[in-house]
């Protein structure tokens, strides 16, 4: 999605990864994945980066 201009935040992250846990029946809806989780997603995937849309030049 980065590539088409287009980022998730980490709460859209946090919440796709809980539903695709859920799919796989690895988590519940009433136990769902936190922030914490995803700094340690980045600690494990190190290129992965979180930046701050900007406005597009000209």
């Amino acid at each position: 999605m980065a590539n088409l201009g287009y980022g998730f935040t980490i709460t859209e992250v946090v919440a796709k990864a809980t539903d695709y846990a859920v799919f796989l029946k690895k988590r519940t809806h009433d136990n769902p994945s936190s922030v914490k989780w995803f700094h340690g997603f980045r600690r494990r995937w190190p290129e992965i980066k979180v930046v701050k849309p900007r406005a597009l030049s000209q």
